[in-house]
């Protein structure tokens, strides 16, 4: 079975890109095939109905594939402006068009944040507006990392022990529900 990771955030070094390389890592460990992708690689231009009627580019048609090819999305997300990063929602803007890919999708999302809510209000919005394009949401437990600068040590890895106890019971909640369906 085939997992796509990846995070919401551009930047080179995101607490989100740390925290889906651990989540890869232990997805990898429970026997599961992963594929841990960097946004960055698929620009996109904004989505726009007349672009769309010419034909999906060539780096969306690219990540669509990944997409569906994928038994398992899961999502680590920053909180920009206490909602979604544009380039992660223009991401779900193009899955959703002419074929939606999130329909029947088992989705999981966390998320790393130096505030002190860590990423709760993306999550809950990411979670609606997924929700609403049918995927197969992961709702409980939640996987938020709060004071992000410092959970994570020097090479990477989480420090604290209840971030690692929610990021696995997270995983192993996830890779159940893709195993039921």
């Amino acid at each position: 079975m085939s997992i796509l990771v990846f995070a919401g955030s551009l930047r080179k070094d995101s607490l989100n890109k740390k925290l889906a390389r651990i989540v890869a890592k232990e997805i990898k460990e429970k026997n599961f095939e992963v594929e841990l992708i960097e946004l960055n690689n698929f620009e996109m231009p904004i989505y726009d109905g007349d672009i769309e009627e010419k034909g999906f580019p060539e780096k969306v048609m690219e990540f669509r594939e990944k997409f569906e090819k994928a038994e398992g999305v899961f999502i680590i997300t920053p909180e920009y402006n206490f909602s979604i990063p544009g380039g992660l929602k223009n991401i779900i803007d193009w899955l959703s068009r002419k074929k939606n890919l999130m329909d029947s999708k088992v989705i999981a999302i966390g998320g790393a944040s130096n505030g002190r809510f860590g990423t709760i209000r993306v999550q809950t919005h990411f979670k609606e507006i997924l929700l609403l394009l049918n995927a197969k949401i992961i709702g409980y437990p939640s996987l938020l990392i709060v004071n992000g600068n410092s959970a994570f040590d020097s090479e990477g890895n989480l420090v604290n022990e209840n971030d690692v106890k929610a990021m696995k019971k997270l995983v192993e909640v996830f890779l159940q529900q893709i195993k039921k369906d």
